[in-house]
This record gives C-alpha cells, sequence and structure tokens, in this order.
C-alpha cells in the first residue's frame, strides 16, 4: 500500500445484533490485493469502514459481511475503488448486495 498510514480507533465502535433486520441492499466493495503486508486483510474481505475528514481518508477492511460499508449508488462505490487504487495502490472492486 502507497501513502498509508496505520491508525487505531479514538472511539469504541458499537454493533447490536438483531435478528429479523431488513437484508443489506446497495454496493459494496470487496478487497483483492495490495495490502499483502497486512496478514489480517485478505482477499474477498470487505470495506468496513470509509470515513472522510480534514485529516484524510480512513479505511479498513473485515471478513464479516455484517461489518460492511453499503453505498447506494454504483457510481459512488466505483468512485471509492478507483480513489484506493489511485491513491494506496490498493485493488478492489465494487459488487452488488442485495
Amino acid at each position: 500500500m502507497r501513502n498509508v498510514e496505520e491508525v487505531f480507533a479514538k472511539r469504541p465502535v458499537f454493533k447490536v445484533r438483531l435478528k429479523g433486520a431488513p437484508p443489506p441492499h446497495g454496493w459494496a466493495i470487496r478487497y483483492k490485493s495490495g495490502a499483502e503486508e497486512k496478514p489480517d486483510i485478505t482477499p474477498g474481505d470487505l470495506l468496513s469502514q470509509w470515513s472522510v475528514d480534514s485529516e484524510g481518508v480512513t479505511f479498513n477492511f473485515s471478513p464479516d459481511p455484517a461489518d460492511m460499508v453499503l453505498f447506494d449508488k454504483e457510481a459512488d462505490a466505483v468512485k471509492v475503488v478507483g480513489w484506493l487504487r489511485n491513491n494506496a495502490e490498493v485493488e478492489t472492486e465494487a459488487l452488488k448486495v442485495g
């Protein structure tokens, strides 16, 4: 990965597992390659964090589909795929969920 700095969460993350919740739908991002030096990121993992603030972009991948970030529009997911390729040298692909 290029231009990537590992940071640790500043705030806790919370999750509520609900049975009977509607299934997710939208566009997800699947990791393909580029982060081989990080053994906890493997091909097939899904984008689980994507946030943009004044300091830059924070992103992460997870094998748990419950953690995936979903985009409403294919065009938005495709922009993220391009941004990751161009700025972090991370290869991903957009995929339809639901």
